[in-house]
This record gives C-alpha cells, sequence and structure tokens, in this order.
C-alpha cells in the first residue's frame, strides 16, 4: 500500500459534553438520518446532534438491562438488549413517533430470542432496508431469520425460525442484495433469502476459514458488488456469492472494520515487538504521534487510576489502537493514528487504560470512541487538498490511481495490465499512466476531468525537468484537447526529440474526430499538420508518411498536407492525397506544373464530372490546350454538350478516361485542312465513354428515367431524375487565345451537338432566308449562351478568312486553290449561320462585324432581317444593279412604299445616263411609273415633281403615255362623279317635295286590304303616311290578341306607331346614324381607317366630311 501524506483530518469532540450519569459509553451507532447513537454500558441510548460537542437530543434506556445491538434503516430502530431476567429481546422502535404516557420512541413490536427455549447471547445482527427480513445470529452458531413486514405493526407478528446451524459461533451477519451472508468463527456463509425457508436454508459455503468479532462486515449499500469482507491477521478478504474474490495483503492483528464513504477504516492492534517496548518509542509514525498527542493535550489521566482494576487493564489490553484508513480502490494509507493514552513523556512513558471500543460514521464524518471515553472527529479533506498533498512529495502516479478510482465502489477498476514491478516508485511504471480503460467505467465529471489532465500535465513537466523525455511525452499525450499543444510543441523541437515530437502529432490527429463530433475546432490545425509532414521529411521517413497518409482514422487539413508534400518534392503521396480525398484542383497542380503529365491529367479529367470537371479546366484549360489541344477540344465539347444525372456525380472519378491525340493532339499546331479535318470530327468523343454522362438532344431536354423494383409486386417503378447544369462553351472561349480555328472546331460542335444546328449541309426547309423559322424552347441560360457562340462565330468566320485571304496576298501562292476554297467556306458558313433559322446572335453586331469585313452577302441578309429595305436599295443603286433595284422594290415595297418614290427618282436621274443605253432607261422608268399607277403609291402631282428634278434627263415623251393614261382616268372619274351628283340631287329634290305635300296637304288613303293579313279592311283600322293600312288588330301591341271592349274597340294605347313594313328600314338607318355620331369622337377608330386605306387615305377624310362627323356640335 502507497503511504503519502494524510487525507484525513483528526479533532477531539469536547469532554464537557460526552459525560454521562448513566455510565460509561461502550457504542457508537449511526443513524444516516443527521443522529448519532451514543450506547453507555448500562444500556441508555443517547441520541446526539450534528456539533462541535455532539450536544445530546434526548436518551431512554430501550432494555432493562444490557443494549447489545442496534440496526436502523429510515426512521426504524431496531434494537437487541437483555431483559432483567437475562433474556435477549429484539425491539423495533418508530424515532418518528413518541409514546404519549413516557415520551420515548414508540415501540412497534418485541421479539424474544431464544432457540428451543434455551437462550443463548446475540452475537450479530442485520436487517435489510425495509426491515422485510431480520437475521439475528447467536454464541451457539444459530442463524435465526424473520420475514414480512415487519415494521408494520398493524400486521400479522412474525417470528424467528432457524435458518442455519453452525458449528462455531455467529460472528457477522449482513444482507447484500438478495443473499444473506454470514461469517462464524469456522467458515464463511451466503443464503438466498428471497426464496422460500426451504430454499433459503441451503447455504453456500464460500470459505473454509472464519472470522473474528467486529472483523466482518459487507459492502456498503450501492456498490456494485454486493460481497461480504473478512479482516484476518493476513489480510483482507472478499467473498461473493461465486466465492472468494479480492485479497489485499494487509498484515496485522485486526479488532474491528467499518465503512467510511468508500475507504475501509481497520482497527487493529500494534506488533508485539512494539507493545513490549511501549509505544513511545521512534518505530510509531508521526502521524500516530500526532494522534497521541491530540490525546494527551485534552486530558490525561492518571495511570493509577487503572491499576486498581486489573482485570479492566487486561479486557483494554485487547482492544486495538492503531486506526488505518485504507482506499483500496488506489491501493493507499489515507490515515493512520495510534489512539492508545500515553502517561508521562519521554522513552519511560507509562501505558493507561486505551484502545478503540467503538467506531461510527454520520454527517460524512468518523467518530472514534476510545476506551477512555474519548471521541475523535475524522473529517476528509477535499480533493483539491489531497491532490497538493500529492503534488508535494511529487507522487503524480497516485494522484492519477485517486482521480480515477470509481466513485461507486470500494474496489479498484479490473485491469488486464500487469501491475508495476516497483509501486512505490513514482516515476518508475509508465503502464499506470495509460491503463486501458473498459467501456463500461463511468464518465468523470467536469471537476475530476479538469483534475486529471492538470495531473498528466506537473507528471509530465516533472519528468521533463529530469531529462526523461520519453516518459514525459507519454503524459503530454494524455493532456491532448485540454492543453495548448504549441506548450508542448516548443519543448521537443530540437532535432534530437524530433521522433517524440511525431508521437504527439500523431496523437494529435488522431483525436481530430471525437472532438470534431461534439461541436469543438478540431485539435490538429493546419499548422500542425505542416510540422508533422515537415518532421516527417527531416527524418526522411517515406513509409511512416504513407501510412500516415493512409489511414482511415485520421483527420487532417489535405490542402495543406499536399502543399507540403509538394514543396519537400513527394508528388506520389501528394497526388495519393488529391485522388483519395477528390482535391482535383491538386491533383492537377501537381500533374501539370511539378510533372507535366499532360496526357495523363486529359484522361483525368474526362472522368471528372461535370461540375468538377468545369473547376478545373478553368484554371489549367490554358496549358493543356496549347499542350494537347486536339483532345482538349474533345474533353469541352464532351462537357458543354452532356448531362449527368445528380446520383451519377459522386461515381465519376471511378470512370476516368484516356483520350489519345485526337485531332493532332499536339502542341497547338496549324489545323491542316481547317474544318474538314476528320480528326476534330465529334466520333472521337463518342467512341469513348463519359462517366456517367449522357448526351444532350439535339433540340430538347431529354428526361431520363430510372428503373427498378419495387421489391413487393415486381413492378417497375420509374422515377424522373434530375439532372446537372450543364457548362456554357463560352466561358472556355478564352482558352483558345491564338487558337482560333481550334475555336471554330470546338464552338461548331458544341452547337451541332447542343442545338442540333450544323453549317456544312443544306439549311432547313431549303437554305433561303425566307424559310419558316422552327421553333426551339430554351431556357434563359441556353438562348444567352447561343447568342454568345453565334456571335464569336460570326467573327470568327470573317476575320479567319480576311486572314487567309491577306496572306495570300502577301505570299507566294503554293496552293492557292485550297487556301481560297478555306476563304469561302468559312464565308458560306458565315452566311449560313445569319440565315438559320435556329441561329440567336445580335444583329447590330452581326451587321458591324460585316460591314468591318466588307463581307456584302452577310450585310444583305442582315438588312433584310432587320427590315431596313430602303438600305437593301441603296446599296444595289450604288452599285447600278438596275435588275436587283427592280427586284428589291417589288419584293420590299409592300413594307415601305416609299422604295418606289427612291427608285423613281434614282432612275429619273439615269434614265439617258444608264450603261445599258437610252433605251433601256425608258423602259425602266415606264416600268416604274406603270407600277407606281397600278398600285396607286403615287398621285400624279407627286410624279410630276419627282422627275422634274431631273429635267435633263426626263423628257415629255418619256411620261406622256403615264400622263395620259392617268388624264383619262381623271376624266372619267369625273363624269361618274359628276352622274352621281346630279342622281343625288333629283332624288334630294324629290325627297323634299314629298315632304312638303305631306306637311301641307291632305292624303287620300285608298287602300281596301289589309297591308299584312291581305283582308278587307273592316273598322277600326290603322293608315300610315307611308300608304299602307292595316286592321287595327293586326298592328296592336298583344300580336293580335288585343281585346276588344263591348262596343268592339280597341284602345289606342294598343296599337303601333310605326309601320311594320317600314319600320326595319327606318331601324337601319337610325342604327347607322346613331353608329357615325358614336365613333365621331373615336380619334382611334379614324387613324385605324386612315392606316388600313394607304392607297386613298383623302376618300377617308372625305367620307368623314360627308357624314358630318368633324361638325363642332358633334364634337
Amino acid at each position: 500500500m502507497e503511504r503519502p501524506p494524510s487525507f484525513v483530518s483528526c479533532s477531539l469532540v469536547p469532554r464537557d459534553q460526552q459525560s454521562s450519569s448513566s455510565g460509561s459509553i461502550s457504542l457508537l451507532a449511526s443513524s444516516h438520518k443527521g443522529t448519532l447513537f451514543l450506547c453507555s454500558s448500562s444500556g441508555v441510548l443517547s441520541l446526539v446532534g450534528h456539533s462541535p460537542s455532539l450536544d445530546q437530543v434526548f436518551r431512554w434506556q430501550p432494555h432493562e438491562a444490557s443494549l447489545v445491538q442496534l440496526v436502523q434503516h429510515r426512521n426504524v430502530l431496531c434494537t437487541v438488549g437483555d431483559d432483567a431476567s437475562g433474556v435477549p429481546i429484539l425491539k423495533l422502535w418508530n424515532l418518528d413517533k413518541s409514546d404519549k404516557d413516557t415520551g420515548i420512541p414508540l415501540l412497534i413490536r418485541s421479539f424474544t430470542i431464544q432457540v428451543k427455549n434455551k437462550v443463548f447471547p446475540v452475537t450479530a445482527l442485520a436487517a435489510t432496508d425495509a426491515f422485510s427480513q431480520i437475521a439475528v445470529g447467536l454464541e451457539n452458531g444459530v442463524v435465526l431469520l424473520a420475514r414480512g413486514d415487519l415494521a408494520n405493526a398493524t400486521r400479522a407478528s412474525s417470528h424467528f425460525g432457524v435458518l442455519f446451524e453452525a458449528e462455531s459461533r455467529v460472528a457477522a451477519l449482513g444482507f447484500g442484495g438478495a443473499r444473506l451472508f454470514a461469517a462464524t468463527a469456522a467458515a464463511v456463509f451466503a443464503f438466498d433469502t428471497a426464496l422460500d425457508a426451504a430454499a433459503a436454508s441451503k447455504e453456500i459455503k464460500l470459505d473454509a476459514v472464519g472470522a473474528d468479532p467486529r472483523c466482518a462486515i459487507v459492502t456498503p449499500p450501492g456498490d456494485p458488488c454486493a460481497a461480504m469482507v473478512v479482516a484476518r491477521t493476513d489480510g483482507i478478504y472478499f467473498y461473493d456469492c461465486n466465492g472468494r474474490g479480492a485479497c489485499f495483503m494487509i498484515d496485522g492483528e485486526k479488532t474491528l472494520i467499518q465503512w467510511f464513504k468508500k475507504y475501509l477504516v481497520v482497527v487493529s492492534r500494534p506488533p508485539a515487538h512494539q507493545r513490549r517496548q511501549g509505544h513511545g518509542n521512534t518505530a510509531t509514525s508521526s502521524l500516530l504521534a500526532s494522534v497521541s498527542a491530540i490525546s494527551n493535550n485534552h486530558q490525561r489521566r492518571s495511570s493509577s487510576e487503572f491499576d486498581d482494576d486489573d482485570d479492566e487493564f487486561d479486557h483494554l489490553q485487547k482492544l486495538g489502537t492503531i486506526l488505518t484508513i485504507y482506499d483500496l480502490r488506489c491501493k493507499l494509507i489515507a490515515f493512520q493514528g495510534s489512539f492508545e493514552g500515553l502517561s508521562g513523556s519521554g522513552s519511560g512513558a507509562a501505558r493507561v487504560g486505551g484502545g478503540i471500543l467503538s467506531v461510527a460514521t454520520e454527517w460524512d464524518e468518523l467518530f472514534v470512541l476510545t476506551a477512555d471515553q474519548k471521541i475523535y472527529r475524522l473529517e476528509e479533506k477535499d480533493m483539491s487538498t489531497k491532490l497538493e498533498l500529492l503534488y508535494s512529495k511529487n507522487m503524480y502516479t497516485l494522484a492519477l490511481s485517486l482521480i480515477s478510482s470509481p466513485p461507486n465502489s470500494v474496489l479498484p477498476y479490473p485491469t488486464t495490465s500487469s501491475k508495476p514491478k516497483n509501486p512505490d516508485d513514482s516515476q518508475s511504471s509508465i503502464s499506470i499512466l495509460s491503463p486501458t480503460t473498459p467501456s463500461n467505467r463511468p464518465a468523470l465529471d467536469p471537476e475530476s476531468k479538469s483534475h486529471k489532465n492538470e495531473i498528466h500535465k506537473r507528471y509530465a513537466d516533472h519528468l521533463y525537468n529530469n531529462s526523461e523525455f520519453s516518459q514525459a511525452m507519454t503524459q503530454y499525450l494524455h493532456t491532448i484537447g485540454h492543453l495548448e499543444p504549441s506548450y508542448v510543441i516548443r519543448k521537443y523541437l530540437d532535432a534530437q526529440r524530433i521522433h517524440l515530437l511525431v508521437t504527439y502529432l500523431q496523437r494529435l490527429h488522431n483525436n481530430n474526430n471525437n472532438h470534431a463530433s461534439k461541436n469543438h475546432p478540431n485539435l490538429a490545425t493546419p499548422d500542425h499538420t505542416t510540422l508533422l509532414i515537415n518532421c516527417y521529411t527531416k527524418l526522411n521517413a517515406s513509409s511512416e508518411l504513407d501510412a500516415f497518409l493512409r489511414r482511415e482514422d485520421v483527420v487532417f487539413d489535405v490542402d495543406t498536407a499536399i502543399r507540403v508534400c509538394r514543396s519537400a518534392g513527394f508528388y506520389t503521396h501528394a497526388l495519393y492525397l488529391a485522388d483519395r480525398f477528390g482535391v482535383h484542383e491538386w491533383y492537377l497542380h501537381v500533374m501539370v506544373e511539378d510533372l507535366g503529365r499532360y496526357e495523363e491529367t486529359v484522361g483525368y479529367i474526362m472522368g471528372l464530372a461535370p461540375r468538377e470537371m468545369e473547376a478545373c479546366l478553368r484554371r489549367y484549360g490554358h496549358v493543356l490546350v496549347r499542350e494537347m489541344v486536339g483532345a482538349m477540344v474533345d474533353v469541352l465539347v464532351v462537357l458543354c454538350t452532356t448531362e449527368r444525372r445528380v446520383g451519377d456525380e459522386e461515381d465519376s472519378s471511378t470512370n476516368s478516361l484516356v483520350l489519345g491525340a485526337a485531332g493532332g493532339g499536339g502542341g497547338g499546331g496549324g489545323v491542316g485542312g481547317g474544318e474538314e479535318d476528320d480528326s476534330m470530327s465529334s466520333s472521337a468523343v463518342l467512341k469513348h465513354g463519359m462517366g456517367g454522362m449522357v448526351l444532350m438532344g439535339s433540340n430538347k431536354k431529354r428526361q431520363n428515367a430510372a428503373v427498378g423494383d419495387d421489391g413487393g409486386g415486381g413492378k417497375d417503378v420509374i422515377k424522373e431524375e434530375e439532372t446537372t447544369r450543364v457548362p456554357f462553351a463560352e466561358d472556355f472561349i478564352h482558352l483558345f487565345v491564338d487558337m482560333d480555328e481550334w475555336c471554330v472546331v470546338f464552338l461548331e460542335r458544341v452547337i451541332e451537338i447542343r442545338w442540333g444546328i450544323a453549317f456544312d449541309g443544306k439549311l432547313p426547309g431549303g437554305g433561303g432566308g425566307s424559310t419558316k423559322k422552327e421553333v426551339i424552347v430554351m431556357d434563359e441560360g441556353d438562348e444567352a449562351s447561343l447568342n454568345v457562340i453565334c456571335n464569336t462565330l460570326l467573327e470568327m468566320y470573317l476575320s479567319l478568312s480576311r486572314s487567309s485571304s491577306g496572306e495570300v496576298e502577301g505570299e507566294e501562292r503554293v496552293d492557292g486553290g485550297d487556301v481560297d476554297k478555306t476563304m469561302e467556306l468559312r464565308r458560306l458558313k458565315a452566311l449560313r449561320l445569319l440565315q438559320h433559322p435556329k441561329t440567336k446572335y445580335d444583329m447590330q453586331h452581326a451587321l458591324i462585324l460585316c460591314q468591318i469585313h466588307k463581307y456584302q452577302p452577310g450585310v444583305m441578309c442582315l438588312y433584310e432581317k432587320m427590315h431596313m429595305y430602303k438600305e437593301i436599295v441603296e446599296h444595289y443603286m450604288s452599285n447600278d444593279e438596275y435588275t436587283f433595284v427592280l427586284e428589291s422594290c417589288l419584293k420590299f415595297g409592300t413594307h415601305d412604299p416609299s422604295l418606289w418614290k427612291i427608285t423613281l427618282s434614282y432612275f429619273a436621274e439615269r434614265s439617258t445616263s444608264s450603261t445599258t443605253g437610252s433605251e433601256s432607261g425608258e423602259t425602266e422608268l415606264s416600268f416604274l411609273l406603270t407600277e407606281i399607277d397600278k398600285r396607286n403609291l403615287m398621285s400624279p402631282l407627286q410624279v410630276l415633281q419627282i422627275l422634274s428634278q431631273h429635267p435633263a434627263t426626263v423628257t415629255i415623251g418619256m411620261i406622256k403615255p403615264y400622263l395620259l393614261a392617268k388624264i383619262n382616268a381623271e376624266k372619267k372619274q369625273a363624269a361618274e362623279n359628276a352622274r352621281l351628283i346630279a342622281s343625288f340631287q333629283q332624288e334630294t329634290k324629290h325627297m323634299r317635295t314629298l315632304i312638303h305635300d305631306l306637311k301641307t296637304k291632305p292624303v287620300v288613303f285608298q287602300n281596301s286590304k289589309c297591308s299584312l293579313c291581305a283582308e278587307l279592311l273592316d273598322l277600326p283600322s290603322v293608315h300610315f303616311l307611308c300608304k299602307h293600312s292595316y286592321h287595327a288588330r293586326c298592328v296592336s301591341n298583344n300580336n293580335g290578341n288585343a281585346v276588344n271592349d263591348a262596343a268592339g274597340a280597341v284602345d289606342a294605347k294598343d296599337v303601333e306607331k310605326e309601320c311594320p313594313i317600314c319600320a326595319p328600314e327606318h331601324k337601319i338607318v337610325e342604327n347607322l346614324a346613331k353608329a357615325q355620331l358614336e365613333h365621331g369622337g373615336r380619334h382611334d377608330v379614324f387613324l385605324k381607317k386612315l392606316e388600313s386605306r394607304k392607297e386613298d387615305r383623302f376618300a377617308v377624310v372625305a367620307e368623314y366630311f360627308g357624314k358630318d362627323l368633324f361638325s363642332a356640335k358633334r364634337l
């Protein structure tokens, strides 16, 4: 056992409060409810409270003669004593209630302890917590057991039955769990009292060696291992239901054992040679002397008091005088002291009556009763004080054992590690500092953890200061996560200790997993990773570095690790890390910048997911394009024309593709034939796998469906899978700097695969600009991307064709036909791009490009698309292309009539100066005048005004046929208008005369028949001024159902006031007039009519004047 500084303080309870008129104190007992029992030799039981002097609460005498044993659980006290006749009696007392007559605690019930009407002294007593079982041991070896609700006075009375009969006296009894342990002078037994009486009487013999009185006790309540502890001269033994268990070799003659918290209190007698020499010699430890000094300073007795009674002195000599408190968990002595009284001083001090009568635990304090009637109070020091004591003695191993001891057991944790050879040496055993911790150990509380970390730190510093660097590192490893790593790292930066620093840094990285899961920051920072890998490189430990990087349980900063490996030249390790953790950017750094393995890099990129591929190409695409342009074109085409299912993103790295140097493959040389080079075809990409990617549809997005088994009825379950965003080609155009030919190849293949647009064959619908445009459903991103690609392609087509032309002019033409063919093909593609119904581009930008590069077919195509018809005609006029001028007028004249006016002025100017001759010019002018007349585009006056501006080129003879035709037409129109006017005037005059006659002259009605029913008229009848006559019943409001009165007359209000025959015509005229009045104030209707009748707008104005719609009263 380790013997550290004392963990328990000792003090003497003041004497004036201990005296008792009822006799000397012979027994201390714990109530575990805040009171302590003091039992006198005459059987008086006193209850004292928690105070410095143990003030008495009250007292009474439970038994008439003496008190032998007592046990309390909760509020029930069990006592065993003798009555006046000497018969043992067991009594149960309720401490919470008192007797009304005597005022003492209420007696619940009592039992007479007899065996076959014979009386034997009681030597042991035990009871369960609820007093459901009480066991009594007798001097003759009989164990009695009573069952039932013994503490309830209302229940039927139970009786004691014989459980077991031993051959020797019963030394101790105790309940542990569901078993009763019994120790006799000759053996140790266990009984399963939870069974019935017959089965419970079957004892389990645990050992053939017994125990002395008061030297056996069961483990404290709540201990995970219920056992009986037996103290013998050679050691302390534990017995559970399986037999002998733990054993502690503690020599000495024991007289009493008791529990104090989780400590075992052992009272023993000093060895025989110390008893013979007296207790005052130097063999006594300082702790023993200190306890003796406390006794002598408070009270001294004269040795003559014991000389008067030799028998009493002999009895006291059998008592133990040395009290030792053992911590069996840590295998240390927490306290040891002597309680034997001394008289005098020096080596001749005489012995007085001493020894320990009883010990008891209450209020987390230990009370010791000595034979000289003194009570000592022992208190455990707090954990911080105990640790400081151990720190002062450099007993760090013991401190670790103390802080790690099990909190709810009196035994140490089971361990498979071997016991150190020299446990007393606090510095010799490293195995104690890193024991194998079972998984079922309870976790330490935060305060204990803090103490433990501090112990490891102090112990490590102590070892380091003693130059034991390896052992110190073992302790520093325990502080990871609690001690700042820089504190340890600074101590081991020396080159001679770098291998120990590697060990610490490795453990630091290993603990990253545990702390990251608890929302704590990673213990190993990028600086620590850098330092560890640098240590490996300094030690040239390639295998160790490889093992460290390949461990699955190590978490570290991958970027830092790769960076350090690169800087140290460990490129293989850097590549492994980049490939393992999917850090594709670092993989490309090493492959491209350090190793220059471009072909493998291209194959690696082809196996990545589109998102990762895009990120890698943005960083190193320009280098790879410069070195392997052909293969990179294939990679970029696959990237920009394929869709990836979301579920396949993670599996892409397993589908790596290695492309050959397709399309020239090399270092960015000439295209060699331009767009007709077979090596640049898309088949070079399609023949390879694409890492889980699928080709996009040409006109629409594909919906990919996964077909699987539902696991039940075998039906196919089709689910639509999401696809990732496909990168846009314009994001990679910058990679083809100074490689316009390859950029054209790349963009052509992308636009063909992604949108189905090709410029090599015929255009859809015949290739003309007037083809009907196909409807393509695209989102905003696709539309913007197609716009940029088309603009770029158009610019490159025109610039490349111009540069080719310049090269031809500036160099000797070796194979001029091929160059001309290439230039013409590019210009043709540019025109097809402008005319294609699926392409999208900025027309203003395209027009500027075509004008800069003087590409007239493109300019004319854009003019037409932008409805710039005037510019088209002016272009043909500037080139004197008369036929195209006329064709343009015929084609676009309906959209812009002003073209005829411009063309007329143009031909009027060139009618006689035309290169085709005067006759041809007159023919073209006549054709124009005929078309203008036919389409009624201009009035003759406008034509004459235009022609009069060119008197030198236009003669009267040229326009004579036109003028004559117009004059004749005007004459015919005037004659027709005069005829209509005369007709309208005659009709108006007739109507006025009729109205005058109706107003001034009588009207004679001569109709004899009804105009509706054609029957003869009879009275009553109705006549209208329009000469129509009707029966009154025919024109009534009731449609002929009018009711006549007694005289046969029809009510006048039921007769229609309008002629049924003429009324519809009048209604039509009235509605027309009303509609004209309503539309008279609507300017939008008027303007719409003007726009719809462009050939004769004046007629619209005249119509409105004729209908009197412009009158002020109307407006």
